[in-house]
């Protein structure tokens, strides 16, 4: 009985939705936020409902509507195809042809050569998908013989500005784009089950992997795309807080091994206009090859321009094991909560994907991601960055053309092995493979910085935050290169940004403090690293420092002792910084040697750091950087 209800009240909300619409046939301006307005609901519980009753996104719905009556006026050859498509709210009789054919699978001017009933039947889905009462609007009557007259002669005199207008349109819209900026939204979850959430993420991290791979666009990273999650944020809002001109959203269904993915693609200005639409339909076996076809698809109706390689590289798909892909996916997702629980848990299923199918190269490549993280971080474990190298080595023999697998191995290379050929050459191989991929660009960015290339620094760390414009850790990444090329200000700029991202940030704590001292104000200074200590005790240094700088000697030694005893392998490295601030030498190169014994992966920016400034005359800060392979700047970059 209960049951009975809730499918009555499905159907009064679906009749009252489609009758909405109809109301508002003609309206060219009628959208989501009209529908939403006009049925009293909000924009985000519409959608929602909507997608679980019927599948459907609203604007999806709302264009169904329109062509089913527009099937019916043609049907009945009420007007031209033209008039009709007007009357249903195309904007344009081009958008109104493709949108129709798209649908139905044969143009509008065709209706009239098939039996009566014939076209509905012919599109393989249509029955049932558009649902609305007895009181839908009934086909419009042909026009009137004076009114078919007069058409022709305004016609006949507009006919060559027409035609002119027509070829400059087809030119422009037929021109390939130098550059689009595009967006993919977090995928709705409408499998029926809340534990899938793991797949439906990883189609949606592969699709923002498989797009970044075309250098035309600008492909905005996963972890800011994150945040619009179930968002109620209007689609123009969300293309401004990100900086797109286009959005996708979408979502996947599925049952067992098989897939559907519904996608749509709009364009947010200088009005919201929906694109495309499309669904893709595929067991899990061929998940790779729907991900090619949906940037196949996207790339030819945005009109950008692909090289040979991107051609090559997006056709080049392969099967997969449906366990493993499952396996992948899902300790994929606990990588990418960037925990070091969520990696280690990450790590345990990627081990039984390579258990499952050894001769898959995607686990191996997320093996390498989660290895590296884990031997990037203040505590890393001694053999992360051994069992990295290893996993990236597997990687790369079964597929070389993964950017995830190079940009492994160029971390490594720059972190822990301190092989500066490989690490460029890495970097490059990853951005040659995927230019959006912001991880390669912000660390890419730490490596020209150690051979004096301040501005292809600031380059490449200024990319990252335009693709992944809410990653706190790419905004203090570039507030310490500002910080340390001497430009205080934009470094004060990117600290704050990183602070209101992550406001417990240390690294951002750091620089934002370091800078306050470098302008000699100390109070701030030490407010700012007060707070960093006590986020983690491993950040106990940077107060120290500014001790240093206050001229409160006595403190900053006080916490150097209380370090000394038990120190993390950070923390070798702020005793450095904060001996040299002290003036002892003797200790500062103690601490700089147990940096390099222990490998730790900062020791190589001793280089560019401006506290390492009184240390640079010394025949013992030539030798370091001897042994690191690293010219001799003679001088800090801030001077340059």
């Amino acid at each position: 009985m209960e049951d009975q209800k809730i499918q009555s009240r499905d159907e009064v909300f679906l009749k009252k939705i489609t009758e909405a619409v109809l109301r508002n046939l003609e309206n060219e301006q009628f959208g989501v936020s009209e529908l939403s307005d006009e049925v009293a609901i909000s924009r985000f519980q519409l959608h929602r409902k909507l997608k679980l009753l019927k599948g459907k996104s609203v604007s999806q719905f709302i264009r169904e509507i329109r062509l089913a009556e527009a099937m019916k006026m043609l049907q009945a050859d009420a007007a031209t195809t033209s008039e009709i498509g007007y009357k249903v709210g195309f904007t344009s009789p081009s958008y109104f042809n493709k949108c129709f054919r798209d649908y139905y699978g044969f143009a509008p001017g065709e209706v009239k050569k098939r039996n009566p009933g014939q076209g509905l039947a012919d599109h393989p889905d249509v029955v049932g998908k558009v649902e609305y009462s007895d009181s839908a609007t009934k086909p419009v009557p042909a026009t009137s013989q004076p009114r078919s007259r007069t058409l022709r002669n305004i016609l006949l005199i507009l006919g060559p500005v027409v035609i002119i207008a027509l070829v400059a349109a087809y030119f422009i819209l037929s021109t390939k784009r130098d550059q689009v900026s595009i967006a993919i939204l977090p995928l709705d979850n409408l499998t029926g089950y809340s534990e899938q959430g793991y797949f439906v993420s990883g189609m949606h991290d592969a699709l923002i992997g498989e797009l970044g791979q075309i250098s035309a666009l600008r492909v905005i990273s996963r972890t800011s795309t994150l945040r619009y999650q179930e968002s109620k944020m209007l689609i123009q809002d969300i293309a401004r807080q990100l900086g797109v001109d286009m959005i996708v959203e979408g979502s996947v269904y599925g049952s067992g091994d098989s897939v559907r993915i519904q996608l749509q693609l709009i364009e947010a200005f200088p009005k919201e206009r929906h694109v495309w639409a499309k669904e893709y339909h595929h067991d899990i076996q061929h998940a790779l090859a729907i991900h090619s076809s949906v940037v196949r698809d996207i790339a030819k109706e945005i009109r950008v321009s692909l090289t040979p390689d991107e051609e090559s590289r997006i056709n080049k798909t392969r099967s997969v094991n449906p366990e493993t892909y499952k396996a992948y996916l899902r300790g994929m997702s606990h990588i990418n909560q960037h925990t070091a629980e969520g990696i280690e848990k990450g790590i345990s299923h990627l081990l039984d994907a390579v258990r499952i199918d050894p001769g898959d190269p995607l686990p191996w490549a997320g093996l390498a991601i989660g290895y590296n993280t884990l031997g990037h971080g203040p505590s890393p474990p001694a053999d992360a960055f051994t069992k990295a190298k290893a996993a990236a080595s597997r990687a790369l023999a079964i597929d070389e053309a993964l950017p995830e697998t190079h940009l492994a191995l160029a971390m490594i290379a720059l972190y822990n092995d301190w092989d500066w050929k490989e690490a460029d050459k890495g970097f490059r191989r990853a951005l040659e493979i995927n230019p959006n991929l912001a991880e390669a660009h912000a660390h890419y960015a730490w490596y020209k910085l150690l051979f004096g290339g301040v501005e292809e620094c600031l380059t490449h760390g200024r990319k990252a935050t335009e693709l992944d414009p809410f990653s706190s850790m790419n905004a203090a990444y570039l507030a310490c290169e500002y910080w340390w090329v001497g430009r205080h200000d934009d470094a004060m700029a990117e600290s704050e940004k990183a602070l209101k991202l992550a406001p417990d940030y240390g690294l951002a704590l750091y620089a934002k403090g370091g800078i306050y001292s470098f302008r000699k104000l100390y109070d701030q200074a030490i407010e700012i690293h007060k707070k960093a200590a006590a986020v983690s005790t491993r950040w106990r240094w940077t107060l120290a420092l500014s001790y240093v700088a206050a001229g409160n000697r006595d403190e900053a030694i006080r916490i150097a002792d209380e370090i000394k005893a038990h120190p993390a392998p950070i923390e070798t490295w702020g005793l450095a910084e904060l001996y040299a601030a002290l003036g002892n030498k003797d200790e500062a190169f103690y601490w700089l040697n147990e940096c390099y014994r222990a490998r730790f992966s900062w020791m190589p920016w001793i280089a560019c750091n401006p506290g390492y400034e009184s240390l640079r005359r010394d025949p013992r800060f030539d030798e370091l950087l001897k042994k690191l392979d690293l010219p001799a700047l003679g001088h800090s970059l801030a001077n340059r």
